[in-house]
């Protein structure tokens, strides 16, 4: 079933794998300074958690880092999902979406699929992670609505604090439903506003069309409304297909006391190289996370 999930549209589009050996006893969740960065001991690792996740990750592809994850978390390739004080989409109510999608992303290429496994789950059991079929979705809206959003085009934006500057977008504009009719592809987002103070995302639909705005809503309504909600403990590994479902988190209370819901993280691509003779170098291909050339050189970053 793994090696089946990322080629096979028959496939699931999330596996669970309970059970499994981690680390006992495990260490204390570590602290986040900002999204990129571990407070105190380089040491906070979780070293068979870790083995477990990029071993599956290279049986579905290669582990590789998204765009603004080149430094960091292990270098990118492996992130630790944990509270962040101030961050509330790493334990408020995460909406449903999928991760670094290519149409938002544009020209980075988006993660097949992805892996989390748990060193730590939340003790008071309220982090779920939610996962919803894209199939499911869709089959779930009207005829006119699933065309308007196949027609229709969405924008991510970035709202300042009023009087500090324009309304600027986020990415490219994105169709919310793509691919064939039996494998649709729904691109649900988050807007991250990063590290700008005060500012705020927003999705709106090109062009002002309301019609399609309600659509959008909808279909976000319908994500979580049909999804599957996972509370993932200690041993638990959730395999997601990034393409053909969207995913978000229940929001949970932190002690940040290092009791915390710990999560281990690779995304995976399996288009990771062009076929061989195609005169395209890696960093053309994949800029900042393949290969990086240099005149005389080739660096090599960001891989297993």
């Amino acid at each position: 079933e793994i090696l089946r999930l990322p080629f096979d549209s028959t496939a699931p589009v999330a596996l669970l794998i309970s059970g499994l050996p981690v680390d006992e006893p495990a260490p204390l969740t570590p602290s986040l300074s900002t999204v990129h960065g571990i407070l105190g001991s380089e040491d906070t690792r979780a070293p068979v958690a870790e083995a477990w996740t990029l071993g599956v990750a290279r049986m579905l592809g290669h582990p590789f880092a998204p765009p603004f994850f080149h430094q960091g978390h292990r270098g990118g390739v492996l992130r630790d999902m944990v509270p962040v004080a101030g961050v509330d989409n790493l334990q408020g109510h995460l909406a449903m979406h999928r991760d670094f999608p290519a149409t938002v992303f544009h020209p980075f290429p988006e993660p097949d699929t992805f892996i989390l496994c748990a060193v730590r789950g939340d003790p008071n059991r309220n982090a779920h992670t939610m996962v919803v079929d894209a199939r499911v979705c869709v089959d779930a809206m009207t005829e006119s609505e699933v065309r308007l959003l196949r027609e229709g085009q969405m924008q991510v934006e970035i709202v300042p604090p009023e009087g500090e500057g324009d309304v600027v977008p986020f990415g490219g504009p994105f169709h919310p439903i793509t691919g064939p009719e039996d494998a649709p592809v729904v691109t649900l987002f988050v807007p991250d506003t990063g590290n700008r103070p005060g500012a705020t995302g927003r999705i709106v639909a090109v062009g002002g069309d309301e019609a399609l705005a309600e659509a959008y809503t909808r279909l976000a309504s319908i994500a979580e409304e049909k999804c599957d909600r996972i509370d993932l403990q200690t041993g638990d590994m959730l395999i997601l297909h990034n393409c053909r479902c969207c995913h978000g988190r229940t929001a949970f209370l932190p002690a940040m006391d290092g009791t915390d819901r710990w999560l281990v993280k690779s995304y995976v691509s399996s288009q990771l190289w062009s076929r061989p003779g195609t005169a395209v170098e890696g960093h053309a291909v994949h800029p900042q996370w393949c290969v990086h050339g240099r005149p005389g050189e080739q660096e090599v970053r960001n891989i297993d």
